[in-house]
């Protein structure tokens, strides 16, 4: 038969009514108590042979334990969403930053194509939940509104039961916070789904508490309105980005003072998305603060999620004034039905180890380090090791990086009945002391949680700290 152009639009038409149809019912696609379990046996197999830090936060008998649990209370039947949510609260067991889970590719795609979403950023600030960026169709809302509610459900119970299902390291809470934060509409359709319109009860500058309802939205058109209203605001590491911010320097030649600002340290992302070389950038950043004779260097890391650790030991080398190691030791799993981690890991190699110089130009002036939970990972280890030197005033919030030990090298795993994905660590870092570790990342020396009306105004309060300290 000849293939004419109505035949072409038919056969068209057919075959994406099928597509949609074959991915309308993946989602609806239910998995047995059987497939669950294998999934579990499966992720629990790989976690003990091959994540070094599994049983630092919780003993051994404490994770068979909770594994043997889930065994036990699996429902008759699961989606695929169900099943990821089910499964995710190994990550507060585990309390390891770099062990991440994601649905399954095709849940994913379908939701992401299909499916609607929160249309507000929020903001939580430990103790409330506010609107910070509205991108829904309505302006009732404004930013800055407290929201009590969404859905009937307390805004503190919603915050609790996502936070208990994500990464961190250790016993940090600024982490987990900071990932809502930024992705709190996505982690919310994975835990309470995608209904076509949320109930939110509100207060507007203490105004009575009242209720609206909101339409969810497809994510192009909350990527749109977002685009139009907030065209100055970057929401992505790798995308709305501009050439050459990700390593930033500013100069004040007035205050002899300069800001240094490092988006990421990623070698692959400052090339692809920021046209920059980190070592050659950071040099030149220095030659320039040399040259103008800087008496004062403000270090902003803030919401940099890490990268390669030789940046950090190149970046280290420009601040402090001696010899210094930036990690201990690596460690990967060896034994790994040992019961505990000094009998489970066996030493191992990785880089910046060893003893490293300063350079012959490094930074002598003050130093004013700003962090909060976005400081992860690389970022956590450059603070770690400048608190350990007792080089610089820190400010802002605790790092969402372990200052003492934590994972990395990670490699994906996919369960193989729901094909959810896990990112999983494969070689420990004893960044500093490890034996003192308290599941915490660096301390501030000056704690400030930013306020809502400060970031509604366009203000950032731990930078105006820093320079107020410098003025002094």
């Amino acid at each position: 038969m000849r293939l004419t152009e109505n035949n072409f639009q038919f056969y068209l038409a057919l075959i994406i009514a099928l597509c949609c149809s074959t991915s309308a019912n993946a989602q609806e696609a239910r998995y047995s108590a059987a497939q669950i379990k294998a999934d579990i046996q499966f992720l629990q197999s790989k976690l003990v042979n091959n994540h070094p830090n599994l049983y630092i936060y919780s003993s051994k008998s404490e994770v068979d334990s909770f594994f043997g649990s889930l065994y036990q209370q699996i429902p008759a039947n699961m989606t695929a969403l169900e099943a990821y949510t089910y499964i995710t609260p190994v990550c507060a067991k585990i309390k390891d930053g770099h062990t991440v889970f994601f649905p399954d590719d095709q849940t994913i795609n379908y939701y992401n194509a299909n499916a609607r979403y929160f249309p507000f950023k929020i903001y939580w600030n430990g103790e409330k939940m506010y609107l910070e960026l509205n991108y829904s169709l309505q302006d009732e809302l404004e930013n800055g509104t407290e929201i009590f509610s969404i859905n009937g459900v307390p805004s503190k119970e919603i915050m609790d039961y996502c936070t208990s299902r994500l990464m961190r390291d250790g016993n940090n809470q600024t982490y987990p916070v900071w990932v809502l934060n930024n992705w709190f509409n996505e982690y919310y359709s994975y835990f309470y789904g995608h209904p076509t319109e949320f109930t939110i009860t509100y207060s507007a500058k203490d105004a009575p508490i009242q209720t609206q309802k909101v339409k969810a939205l497809l994510k192009q058109d909350i990527f749109a309105n977002r685009a139009n209203r907030y065209p100055t605001r970057s929401f992505s590491r790798t995308s709305g980005q501009k050439e050459g911010d990700g390593i930033v320097l500013t100069i004040d030649n007035e205050s002899k003072t300069a800001t240094l600002t490092i988006k990421d340290f990623t070698n692959k992302i400052l090339k692809s998305t920021y046209k920059q070389n980190f070592k050659q950038t950071i040099k030149t950043c220095f030659t320039k603060i040399k040259a103008a004779e800087i008496k004062n260097l403000i270090l902003d890391i803030r919401n940099n999620q890490g990268g390669e650790i030789i940046n950090g030991q190149y970046l280290l080398s420009y601040l402090l004034n001696e010899p210094f190691k930036v990690v201990e030791q690596y460690y990967t799993v060896g034994n790994p039905l040992e019961s505990t981690t000094e009998k489970r890991n066996k030493i191992s190699r990785g880089a910046a180890m060893g003893i490293t110089q300063p350079q012959p130009d490094a930074f002598k002036g003050d130093l004013y380090i700003l962090i909060n939970g976005g400081s992860f990972s690389n970022s956590g280890i450059v603070s770690a090791a400048l608190q350990y030197y007792k080089r610089g005033t820190f400010i802002g919030e605790e790092t969402g990086g372990n200052k003492n030990v934590l994972c990395a090298y990670e490699k994906s795993i996919v369960l193989p009945n729901t094909r959810i994905k896990v990112e999983m660590p494969t070689r420990q870092f004893a960044i500093r002391e490890p034996d003192k570790n308290t599941g915490h990342g660096t301390m501030p020396n000056i704690t400030i949680k930013p306020s809502i009306t400060a970031m509604i105004e366009g203000r950032d309060e731990i930078m105006e700290c820093a320079l107020k300290l410098i003025k002094r």
